[in-house]
């Protein structure tokens, strides 16, 4: 029975792989969302941690090399970005663009083996996704302060879009390696 049932598995695989690789990526892609949404986000500590890191990269270049009066200090869930005596912006678990991180590492690890060449795409995209989130929570902030009027234009379009161009162009770059190591 096993062993039918397996056969029965691959047989599908090979009658409708496409249908079996969006099978793949929603299971990839649910699991790492679960795990993340459930076990990450309310660990404020953690999450902290980590958008801290976004924080303090921002607050240091508005200050030392902008001359901004910008400060980050660590709030209960989130950091808080202070302009002056200014609450500006909160980066909180939303700003972690974890779900972008989860959707990049779901597409990588899509095809049937991992390739050791995978690492410099692999790299290149989460370090490009950090710089690119970076630059946007110190661009929104900015905008916020000086500029409010444009803020949901910043906020929720034009660097939603940036880094996911970004994300399908590491993706599709590392696909045409992949293609050309199987053919």
């Amino acid at each position: 029975m096993l062993k039918g049932t397996k056969q029965w598995i691959f047989d599908c695989i090979n009658a409708q792989p496409k249908t079996f690789l969006i099978i793949k990526f929603l299971a990839i892609y649910g699991s790492l969302r679960a795990i993340y949404h459930f076990i990450l986000v309310p660990n404020h500590s953690l999450m902290n941690g980590f958008l801290n890191w976004y924080a303090t990269i921002v607050a240091t270049i508005g200050h030392d090399k902008l001359g901004y009066p910008i400060e980050s200090i660590p709030l209960e869930r989130g950091i808080g970005l202070w302009f002056g005596e200014y609450l500006m912006l909160v980066v909180d678990a939303t700003c972690s663009a974890g779900v972008i991180y989860i959707l990049f590492i779901s597409l990588l690890f899509l095809f049937r083996n991992f390739y050791w060449r995978v690492i410099p795409f692999l790299l290149t995209g989460l370090v490009g996704i950090f710089a690119i989130n970076t630059i946007r929570i110190g661009v929104v902030t900015y905008v916020l302060k000086y500029h409010t009027v444009y803020f949901d234009f910043f906020h929720n379009y034009l660097f939603l879009y940036i880094i996911y161009l970004f994300v399908f162009y590491v993706w599709y770059k590392w696909y045409k390696v992949y293609n050309s190591m199987v053919t």
